[in-house]
This record gives C-alpha cells, sequence and structure tokens, in this order.
C-alpha cells in the first residue's frame, strides 16, 4: 500500500453521520433501497459490511420492509457480512503466526539484544512490543533502515515534540533496534505477521471491487491510518459509502473524539432527526456528562 498515495477528495453524499436518535440499520436500509430502487428485487451486486455480525438478520429484515413499502416483498441480496467475512471471500488469507508463535519469534529476535533490558521480564517485554508494533504495522509505517526517519515518524505518529528530549530518544532507538530485529527474524524463518496480513489483505480488496458494486459500510470504525485509507480509496472510486452513527455533542471522550477524526477524514454530512428521540436524547446527554466516560 503505498505510504505516499494522495486520494481525492471523498463525496460528503457518501459518508454520513446519524444522529444518536436515529436507527443506523433501519436509515441504511431505506437508503440502500432508496439509491438501488431501479434494481430491485435484485441486490446481490450490493454488499453491507457491519461491525457486528448480530445485527445482520435485524438489517435484512429492515431492507425487507423498505422494499415492501416500495412493492416489492422479496429481495435478492444484499449480501450482509462483516468485514473479515467479506475480505475472507475476496482476499483469502494466507498462513499467519499465531499469537503464541509470534511471541517466540520476537522471543528469539530479542534474545540478541537481552543486554539492553537487564533484570526484565523479556517475556512481559515481548507481549508490550507486539502491541506496539502491530500499532506501527496498521499505521503504515514500515521498518526504515535509519533512525532518524524513523525517529521523525514517531513524532508525527505519536504528536512527540521537536526537539524530542533525550529519555525518548533513547526509547526510541531501543524501539527502533528491536523493530528491524523483529522483522529481520520474521524474514529469515519465512513468517509473516498478523497486522502486516491486514494491511495486504485490505489493499489487495481494493482490487477485487468491480465498478458495478457497491459497498455500504456500516458503522466501520476505521480506526487504524490502514483501515481509513481503505475506506477512503473506496469512497473516491465511487463504490462504497460510510455510515456511521456520531454523538452531535463533544464531550472529548470516545466514541465522539474517534467519530471527530472520521467527519474530518471523511467530510462527513450530519443527519438529524426532525423531533428528538427520548432514548437519543438520553444516549447524547449519557456520553456528555462531565469529565469521565460513562463506560468508566
Amino acid at each position: 500500500m503505498r505510504r505516499d498515495a494522495t486520494l481525492p477528495e471523498p463525496s460528503a453524499q457518501r459518508a454520513t453521520a446519524l444522529s444518536f436518535d436515529i436507527d443506523p440499520l433501519v436509515w441504511a436500509a431505506e437508503r440502500l433501497i432508496a439509491q438501488h430502487r431501479a434494481d430491485l428485487p435484485k441486490l446481490a451486486h450490493v454488499t453491507v459490511l457491519i461491525e457486528e455480525p448480530l445485527a445482520a438478520r435485524a438489517f435484512r429484515h429492515a431492507c425487507l420492509n423498505a422494499a415492501s413499502a416500495e412493492g416489492f416483498p422479496g429481495l435478492l441480496g444484499p449480501r450482509v457480512l462483516t468485514r473479515e467475512q467479506w475480505l475472507d471471500q475476496v482476499v483469502p488469507p494466507t498462513p499467519v503466526l499465531n499469537s503464541h508463535a509470534r511471541t517466540l519469534v520476537l522471543y528469539e529476535a530479542i534474545q540478541a539484544h537481552a543486554t539492553l533490558f537487564p533484570q526484565q521480564n523479556l517475556w512481559q517485554l515481548c507481549a508490550t512490543l507486539l502491541t506496539l508494533f502491530d500499532e506501527l504495522t496498521l499505521s503504515q509505517t514500515e521498518p526504515e533502515t535509519d533512525l532518524s526517519t524513523f525517529i521523525e515518524k514517531m513524532k508525527t505518529l505519536y504528536g512527540a515534540p521537536d526537539p524530542i528530549p533525550l529519555p525518548l530518544s533513547h526509547e526510541a532507538t531501543l524501539l527502533f533496534t528491536l523493530w528491524q530485529a523483529w522483522h529481520e527474524q520474521l524474514t529469515a524463518e519465512g513468517w509473516q505477521d498478523l497486522a502486516l496480513s491486514q494491511v495486504q489483505r485490505l489493499e489487495a480488496s481494493l482490487r477485487s471491487v468491480r465498478p458495478k458494486e457497491f459497498i455500504y459500510l456500516l458503522g466501520q470504525s476505521a480506526a487504524s491510518n490502514a483501515e481509513r485509507y481503505w475506506v477512503q480509496s473506496l469512497i473516491a472510486r465511487g463504490v462504497a459509502e460510510l455510515i456511521v452513527p456520531i454523538n452531535t455533542l463533544s464531550s472529548g471522550h470516545w466514541p465522539e473524539t474517534h467519530f471527530a477524526e472520521l467527519a474530518n477524514a471523511f467530510l462527513l454530512t450530519s443527519i438529524e432527526p426532525s423531533t428528538p428521540s427520548p432514548a437519543g436524547e438520553f444516549l447524547t446527554a449519557a456520553f456528555a456528562l462531565g469529565k469521565t466516560p460513562l463506560l468508566e
């Protein structure tokens, strides 16, 4: 996946933010039927990717209700899948290291640099590093041969000050050494990491979408750079639409902060109900109370 790729500005009509007052399944189903009315009842070319597989049945039911209102009591399609299910169909998965094997591979790589971590539990260090390495991979960071380039990317990714403080510079140097050792060990043993496989599968899936197909991305989180690139690429090609719920009040907590990032990335068009519902008002107020998120 090209790290310097510049995408066209996505159309605002292809990225929609729904207020908590609106049922996203019903709204998306009605929109799908309205946009593809000329093709009814054949919707085999339409795919809906959902975050929660248990929502698939309710979404299909909402589609049938919307189609019935248009005079079509039955439908052929659309496909309703999670993103992982869809990826498995369009890009067959390749063998990757499981969680235990990748820990062992990293442990072997770290042992060559064990003097950098005196009196530390290398197994605990492996668990921490693997989480960080996954973040780096999904943020589309590739192993660099130059330490200064790596540090500049870390500053951009994590918002470190410039110039970087000496303690952080030391940690970045250690991370660079281990990041390189990890990938050298993977290459030497002919293995592929799960996070890297995910990035490559997202890229490959873009080539599998035909112009006549259309994909609704319902509630897709797009948390990493690789995922946002994938969503932006589909939208820019005019073969997908992103639909996400969003709180119109900003409390600075999840999920508002995350959806605010999506709004900036995808030019979200906000949809509000004509009459706020009590349930929607409750959810909006619950996530906006005080300085502590409701889930905490």
